[in-house]
């Protein structure tokens, strides 16, 4: 079984350098923003934490100056969150600001940490951000996901058979994460709004799970299999 039977528009694209790798999903960020605000005068991206996309930050600041992009429009949004304050080592919100956006100016990066509040205020009100952020842009969807995917096939704050219910909202609680912080997640809906997605899958733990998929269709024990928008899997082959 092919994968690509699932995802039809889909490409398995192999690395054999980390180096080139890193630059490969940096170069594909500008490609994708610079057609975007082109065409139609905005760029809304998804991106997440976590090593691997700190690594793309770092390329993406480098490789800055041969871009003549307007970070003036380009938005940033968050795949998912530890429900952790902004000053903590585990807040994506802190990674990315402080890898990408304060680095290369652009519009503020919403956090989805609110003192005082429960989860699931945040949750919605990250919902509520969402939809306000479209109406603004003009655009019910995101242009483009960077995303990564777990060695039990997760993706985002989406775990194996534990999938939040609330199918009308845009951003969920999605439960604890293996750190054991409550995470806010986009939810398959929101990610399904996502004009092209590319997965990042760099150890070999992550290439045996995306393997195991192809022989095994799951939705419910492997959260990744939902998101149809899927366009590119960058595998990196060197440990």
């Amino acid at each position: 079984m092919d994968i690509t039977k699932y995802w039809k528009s889909c490409s398995l694209i192999t690395y054999r350098k980390t180096e080139e790798y890193y630059k490969a999903l940096a170069r594909e960020f500008f490609i994708h923003a610079e057609k975007c605000i082109k065409d139609k005068g905005c760029f809304l991206a998804v991106l997440g934490g976590g090593k691997s996309p700190a690594r793309v930050n770092e390329e993406i600041v480098r490789a800055n100056n041969e871009y003549a992009l307007d970070w003036s429009k380009v938005y940033i949004v968050l795949s998912d969150e530890r429900y952790v304050e902004e000053t903590s080592d585990f807040s994506n919100y802190k990674l990315i600001k402080e890898t990408l956006m304060d680095k290369t100016g652009g519009n503020p990066l919403y956090s989805l940490y609110k003192p005082g509040r429960s989860k699931e205020d945040a949750a919605n009100s990250y919902h509520d951000y969402i939809k306000e952020l479209w109406k603004q842009t003009g655009q019910d969807y995101f242009d483009y996901a960077l995303l990564g995917v777990g060695e039990d096939g997760h993706t985002a704050s989406l775990f194996p058979d534990r999938l939040p219910e609330d199918a009308d909202k845009f951003a969920v609680c999605s439960g604890r994460g293996p750190e054991g912080l409550e995470r806010i997640s986009l939810s398959i809906k929101a990610l399904n709004r996502c004009s092209i997605v590319s997965f990042i899958v760099n150890s070999a733990g992550k290439r045996r799970i995306l393997d195991f998929m192809k022989e095994n269709w799951d939705t419910m024990r492997y959260p990744m299999q939902n998101i149809a928008g899927t366009k590119n899997m960058h595998i990196l082959w060197e440990e």
